[in-house]
């Protein structure tokens, strides 16, 4: 069973999520783009601030404050669902278990 997280964290968190079979899924620039236009629909709707992100082609760092259970639901379907409709596909992209940070407040990005 997969660790549960408070729909509600509210915390500075680090967020690591690998692709299923480490496949890649950022095939060109216009898929990075929407991935992050999602990132912007959800920063207006749910608030959260997104402080760094690392896009690499079969996976993903964020490091961000605010709802993160509505936000990587929220993204993950969304995405998927886009990525398969443009290249003809079905299923799951995503890796099932995910492991989410805590930062420490004193924690410093260097970027």
């Amino acid at each position: 069973m997969g660790r549960r997280y408070e729909s509600n964290i509210r915390s500075f968190v680090s967020y690591h999520q690998s692709w299923n079979e480490r496949k890649t899924i950022f095939l060109d620039e216009p898929d990075r783009g929407k991935f992050l236009s999602l990132i912007g629909e959800y920063h207006d709707r749910y608030g959260i601030v997104l402080h760094a992100y690392v896009l690499m082609d079969n996976h993903i760092i964020l490091e961000l404050r605010g709802n993160l259970l509505k936000v990587m639901h929220g993204l993950n379907i969304r995405y998927t669902g886009y990525f398969n409709r443009k290249n003809g596909r079905v299923g799951h992209l995503f890796q099932a278990d995910t492991r989410p940070s805590l930062l420490k407040k004193t924690a410093i990005l260097f970027l």
